[in-house]
């Protein structure tokens, strides 16, 4: 959901990056390209971050999970296959299961009643195994 005038996920200071992106990074077959980038929302919702890479000779991305370090900072990387020019982005998003999780979590902490909380778990897990390939 967008609401007009706001973008729910910033991201910021992706690393590494020369001029903004105006000129390539270097690196050889073999090696790691570790992404930071600092990702976070408008509210209390929880986020979640991804590198999504392709070579140039590839079409479709590729993506890997980027782990959270603290203070909005993230972390993911991509292992250098071939010798040819990569792309690559970092991809953030709302987290609603693990926003519901947390916010679960606390409830049951205070000892409120979490009937219907459960039953909007249970319904995020149907619907995540209705999108779900394999």
């Amino acid at each position: 959901m967008h609401f007009e005038g706001r973008q729910r996920v910033t991201i910021q200071n992706v690393e590494p990056e020369i001029d903004a992106g105006a000129y390539p990074i270097k690196r050889v077959v073999g090696d790691k390209v570790v992404v930071r980038a600092s990702v976070f929302s408008d509210g209390h919702d929880l986020v979640a971050a991804s590198v999504l890479f392709r070579s140039s000779r590839e079409e479709d991305f590729q993506e890997v999970p980027m782990r959270a370090l603290g203070n909005d900072l993230w972390e993911g990387q991509f292992d250098i296959t071939e010798q040819c020019p990569y792309v690559y982005a970092v991809e953030g998003r709302i987290d609603r299961f693990a926003t519901w999780q947390n916010d679960l979590r606390k409830k049951v902490a205070a000892g409120q009643k979490v009937e219907v909380e459960l039953r909007i778990g249970a319904e995020q897990v149907v619907q995540a195994a209705a999108r779900a390939h394999g």
